[in-house]
């Protein structure tokens, strides 16, 4: 359960620094923005393949 409480974590700083850059910096560092959801978004992809790797029944 722990890598999913890091899923969350992940998805909830993309969606920060979405609202971040929009509302806060009017879009004026949105590169900056974009590169670091795509960090979020492999760390996420990452936590995703250790929990189904992680269920898998052992033989």
């Amino acid at each position: 359960m722990q890598f999913v409480k890091w899923m969350y974590v992940m998805m909830a700083a993309m969606l920060f620094s979405t609202l971040t850059s929009v509302y806060i910096f009017d879009d004026r560092y949105s590169g900056i923005f974009a590169w670091l959801m795509l960090i979020f978004f492999i760390i996420g992809t990452a936590c995703f393949i250790n929990i189904k790797s992680s269920l898998k029944p052992k033989e």
